[in-house]
């Protein structure tokens, strides 16, 4: 569909047609102007968006260019690049305004006659004189920069279209606009005209999809029944699914508030709590078929139970590895670190940059939450002293200071006392709730209950 997009001379027929798009929308006007999702004007759904990892394309794009296909919200998109539009204009006007019982046509009589009238140098003067809109009167009709989106359709039409310094009248609901536009800056955003399809898979795909889960279901079955160690099981089950492509992870049940992330359908979360908490499976059990999660299949196996009190060795093995990796990466850190200038301390992740510290408060800008490094810092530093490396929660850091400015000493302390005691207050009730949980060693496993797991 693309090849036959790029060829297409009338851009209106393609995208309007019900068999090349679902939008079926074109204009070539500024209401066609796309921006990415995180522009300062893309919420409230009144412009076209795309994806920020598309707005590279669209930044280096020219008139006529075809961007994509790619996906958003749930579609898949190809735009083609029929204009542009600036980020910031400047224009100015003047509202021969109209209300209530007015005369429509005298007033449009009035401003077409002054419209012959008025030039660029004469513009301010006309627009502190008859101008019906006070905020702008008094600047001689400048209504400064602005996004053109912001004003109402016909205005924002004319200030998006119109060259450079001619002067002309549009209507509005407040009335007739004489204006001209200043100037346009900023980057140009593109115009665009939309296919979107969204793409569904057949139903001979599905079927496909499901025979092979199910092919995969048997393999393991095969391969773990042979194995007696249920731990060797587990692991048995990680290499078949690498070798086989498929994407493997460890899921973390918690019987208390057992919770998922970035599952589909409530199905699917009941079937693994199903196989993770029913007193009869045992570590290695596989499900007994292929679990559907709206468009893919999950196949689980029970990897292992930490229960309260000491552990076993194999259901924690992969923390303690996990901590033993991140010791020797921090030692071998402070290792290359000790010792050297920040500007001699190079390496793949490593960043030199400024920050404000403050006691009261243990983040570090850029970096999070980092106590002990901060802490560190109050603890050991003065001005113009550095660190030695410091083990800190997302890495190891050294630490120069430039310059330590004293808290200013406070006359009176009751409004510091008054903002504690009104932020304790807030907190009051969840600590308390909190507090009587954990003492009566509540356990919220109501989900297990409704699932069935529990009874």
């Amino acid at each position: 569909m693309k090849t036959e997009f790029i060829a297409t001379t009338d851009d209106s027929a393609f995208v309007t047609n019900r068999n090349n798009s679902e939008l079926a929308f074109y204009t070539s006007g500024p209401y066609s102007t796309a921006i990415p999702k995180s522009h300062r004007k893309a919420q409230g759904g009144k412009f076209i968006t795309y994806p920020d990892a598309m707005d590279a394309a669209y930044k280096d794009a020219v008139l006529g260019d075809v961007v994509g296909p790619y996906e958003f919200n749930g579609a898949m998109s190809i735009g083609k690049v029929v204009g542009f539009t600036s980020d910031s204009i400047n224009a100015r006007h003047i509202l021969i305004s109209v209300g209530e019982g007015d005369d429509v046509a005298a007033k449009e009589a009035f401003a077409d006659s002054l419209l012959k009238l008025v030039n660029s140098d004469n513009f301010g003067d006309m627009a502190k004189e008859h101008s019906g809109d006070q905020g702008s009167a008094v600047k001689g009709g400048d209504l400064g920069d602005f996004w053109f989106g912001d004003m109402v359709p016909q205005f924002a039409t004319y200030v998006a279209e119109k060259p450079i310094g001619e002067i002309g009248v549009v209507q509005s609901q407040f009335g007739f606009h004489i204006i001209q536009v200043m100037s346009r800056k900023g980057r140009k955003y593109p115009r665009l005209a939309i296919v979107q399809k969204t793409l569904k898979s057949s139903s001979e795909t599905n079927k496909q999809i499901e025979d092979e889960a199910y092919s995969l279901l048997y393999k393991l079955d095969e391969k773990l029944a042979g194995i007696s160690d249920p731990y060797k099981r587990v692991a048995k089950f990680d290499t078949i699914a690498a070798h086989g492509d498929y994407y493997s992870k460890t899921l973390e049940l918690k019987d208390d508030a057992p919770a998922f992330s970035n599952f589909n359908t409530r199905y699917a979360e009941d079937k693994l709590l199903d196989l993770a908490f029913k007193e009869e499976t045992e570590v290695g059990t596989l499900v007994n078929s292929p679990i559907k999660d709206k468009d893919r299949y999950i196949i689980a196996v029970f990897a292992g139970k930490i229960e309260e009190g000491t552990p076993k060795f194999e259901d924690v093995k992969d923390l303690i590895k996990a901590d033993y990796i991140r010791e020797q990466k921090v030692n071998k850190f402070k290792s290359e670190m000790k010792g050297k200038k920040l500007a001699d301390i190079k390496g793949n992740g490593v960043t030199i940059s400024k920050a404000e510290v403050t006691f009261a408060n243990a983040q570090i800008q850029g970096a999070g939450f980092e106590p002990k490094v901060v802490g560190a810092v109050f603890a050991i530093l003065k001005d113009g002293g550095q660190s030695l490396p410091i083990e800190g929660n997302t890495g190891v850091y050294v630490v120069k200071v430039d310059k330590t400015s004293k808290a200013v000493a406070a006359k009176d302390y009751e409004k510091e006392k008054k903002d504690l005691k009104t932020k304790m207050n807030a907190q009051l009730q969840n600590t308390t709730r909190r507090a009587l949980t954990e003492l009566g060693e509540v356990v919220d496993n109501r989900r297990l209950f409704s699932t069935g797991v529990r009874r």
